[in-house]
C-alpha cells in the first residue's frame, strides 16, 4: 500500500506540473517534469525539426536573460569578452542570450572567472531561473571540487594530455591507412574496419570537444557529425542536464527510442524500439547530418565530411561506393558505444522518475550514470571502496569508450588520462554524503538499456530511498 500511495503522489505532482505548463506555454506543452526546479517545459523540445540550434532558440525564450548571458540571478553582458574568452569565442557566441550558470559552475575550475564577473555585470534579475540545479558552497559538486583543487595544480586540471594525444591520433592514423587501403584495393573488409576505427577516432576526440579550442576535436567532423553542433547537443545539453526533458541527446532520438518513463508510453513505443534500434544505431550520422542541412544549410564543418571521400576518388574512383559502407558502419559502431554507456538503466534517474530532494548538480549527474566497469578497469568492494587499472589498454579502452563516466560528467574539461587519479577523492566524498558509486559489466548495460526502453512506470521512490533500502 505505501508503494502505491508514493506512485500516486509522484503521478499526481507530475500530473500537476503538466497542467502548469501548459498554461505557460498556451497548452502546447503535452508533458512535464518530475525534476524538481524545471518549472517550464522546453519551448521547442517536441518540434518536429528539432536541431542543437532550435534546442539554443528556445533556450533564449525560456531563460530570461533577454539577449544577455545569466549566471544565477544576475545578468551579464560578454560582448566585448567573446573574442579574449580563454575558452574560446564559440561558447559565448553560441550561449548569447540563455542561462548558463551550470556551464560557468562546471568549466571553470579555479576562482579567476568567478572574480571577473563583476567587471561585465549588468543587472540582477527577478524571474525565478529555469533549472532544477543547485552549487551550494557546502554541496556535493562543490565539495567534490574544492577536493580536486586541492589535489591537482592548475595545469593538471588544463589542456590535453600527451597519453590522450598520441591514443587519438594513433586512431586517426590507423583510420587514415584503412580508408586508403580499401580504396587501392575496393576492399570492403577494410571499408568496415575502417569505419570501426572511424567511431573509435570520434569518442577519443570527443575529450577535446569538451576543453579549449584543441583542433582533434575536428576529428568529429570526418565522421557527418559536426564538433560545433556536437558542443551544443552533447556538451551544453547533455552533459548539464542529463535524462532531463532538456537533455537533446534524449529528445533528438525520440520516438524512436523513447528512454523517459512515461506512462503513455504505449506497448508499441516500448518494445518496436527494440527491433528499430540497430537500424537507428546504423542510420545515427548520416541522419544527423542530413538533419543539420536541411535546417541550417552547410557550413565547413560538414563540408569537412567530404574530405573521406575525396580522398578514396583520388586512389580509385571506383571506391567511392565503399564510403557509405563505412560511415554506416561507423555510425552502428559509435551509436552503440555512446546510447550504451550506462545513462540508460532502470535504476538510473531519468525525467519522469522520483528525483532526489537534494538538487544539487553533481549529485544529479552521480544518478544519471553506471559505469562500465569491466571495460575501464574499475571496480568497487563491498565496502565501497574504488580501484582502478593503470595499464594502457584500458586506457584505450577508456577513450573509445566514454570511460570514467561519472568522473567525466563531474569534470568534463579535464582530460580522461587525468580522471583516473581523482578516485580516491570521488570515493571519499561519496562516502561522505551516504551515496553509492555503482559499476556493472558493458554486456548488462546493453541489455538494461532496452529493459529501459520498455519501462514506462516511473520510480517512485527518490535516489536517497532506494540508497537506504539497498544498505
Amino acid at each position: 500500500m505505501c508503494r502505491i500511495s508514493i506512485t500516486t503522489k509522484v503521478l499526481s505532482s507530475t500530473q500537476t506540473l503538466v497542467t502548469l505548463n501548459k498554461s505557460a506555454t498556451g497548452g502546447m506543452a503535452p508533458r512535464g517534469s518530475s525534476f524538481p526546479g524545471l518549472w517550464k517545459y522546453p519551448s521547442n523540445r517536441d518540434i518536429w525539426a528539432k536541431s542543437s540550434l532550435s534546442w539554443l532558440e528556445g533556450r533564449r525564450k525560456d531563460d530570461g536573460a533577454h539577449g544577455l548571458w545569466r549566471i544565477h540571478d544576475h545578468l551579464y553582458d560578454f560582448s566585448t569578452f567573446v573574442d579574449s574568452h580563454p575558452g574560446g569565442a564559440d561558447w559565448l557566441q553560441l550561449t548569447k542570450g540563455t542561462d548558463i550558470t551550470e556551464a560557468f559552475e562546471v568549466h571553470h575550475l579555479t576562482s579567476l572567472p568567478r572574480a571577473m564577473l563583476d567587471k561585465y555585470k549588468v543587472r540582477p534579475t527577478s524571474e525565478r531561473r529555469n533549472s532544477p540545479y543547485t552549487f551550494l558552497p557546502d554541496g556535493f559538486y562543490n565539495t567534490f571540487k574544492t577536493r580536486v583543487l586541492q589535489k591537482f595544480s592548475t595545469s593538471q586540471l588544463k589542456g590535453p594530455s600527451a597519453e590522450s594525444k598520441l591514443v587519438t591520433d594513433s586512431l586517426f592514423s590507423a583510420f587514415v591507412v584503412c580508408t586508403l587501403i580499401s580504396a587501392y584495393k575496393s576492399s570492403i573488409d577494410f571499408a568496415m574496419l575502417a569505419g570501426v576505427l572511424l567511431a573509435f577516432t570520434v569518442c577519443a576526440a570527443h575529450n577535446f570537444v569538451h576543453m579549449r579550442n584543441e583542433w582533434r576535436r575536428n576529428y568529429v567532423n570526418l565522421s557527418m557529425l559536426s564538433a560545433k553542433h556536437f558542443r551544443i547537443y552533447h556538451t551544453l545539453s547533455h552533459h548539464l542536464y542529463p535524462n532531463s526533458v532538456l537533455d537533446l541527446e534524449v529528445s533528438l532520438l525520440e520516438p524512436w527510442l523513447p528512454w523517459l518513463p512515461r506512462p503513455e508510453k504505449n506497448v508499441l513505443e516500448r518494445y518496436v524500439s527494440w527491433l528499430i534500434s540497430p537500424i537507428v544505431y546504423t542510420l545515427m550520422f548520416p541522419s544527423e547530418f542530413a538533419r543539420r542541412v536541411i535546417s541550417h544549410g552547410p557550413d565547413l564543418n560538414d563540408l569537412s565530411a567530404l574530405l573521406v571521400p575525396a580522398a578514396m576518388g583520388l586512389v580509385s574512383p571506383a571506391s567511392l561506393y565503399l564510403w557509405p559502407v563505412m560511415i554506416l558502419t561507423a555510425s552502428f559502431v559509435y551509436s552503440l558505444t555512446s546510447i550504451n554507456a550506462g545513462h540508460h538503466h532502470p535504476e538510473v534517474v531519468h525525467d519522469g522518475d522520483a528525483a532526489r530532494k537534494d538538487r544539487d548538480w553533481g549529485l544529479a549527474q552521480v544518478d544519471c550514470v553506471i559505469d562500465r566497469g569491466d571495460l575501464i578497469g574499475v571496480s568497487v568492494s563491498t565496502d565501497g571502496a574504488i580501484s582502478s587499472s593503470g595499464s594502457w589498454w584500458h586506457f584505450v579502452l577508456v577513450l573509445c569508450n566514454f570511460g570514467h563516466h561519472t568522473l567525466h560528467h563531474l569534470m568534463p574539461t579535464v582530460d580522461h588520462f587525468r580522471l583516473r587519479q581523482m578516485y580516491p577523492i570521488l570515493e571519499q566524498t561519496l562516502a561522505d554524503f551516504g551515496i553509492r558509486y555503482r559499476v556493472d559489466g558493458a554486456i548488462p548495460l546493453v541489455s538494461s538499456q532496452f529493459q529501459q526502453l520498455a519501462r514506462n512506470e516511473p520510480n517512485p521512490l527518490p535516489p536517497e530511498e532506494r540508497e537506504k533500502k539497498m544498505m
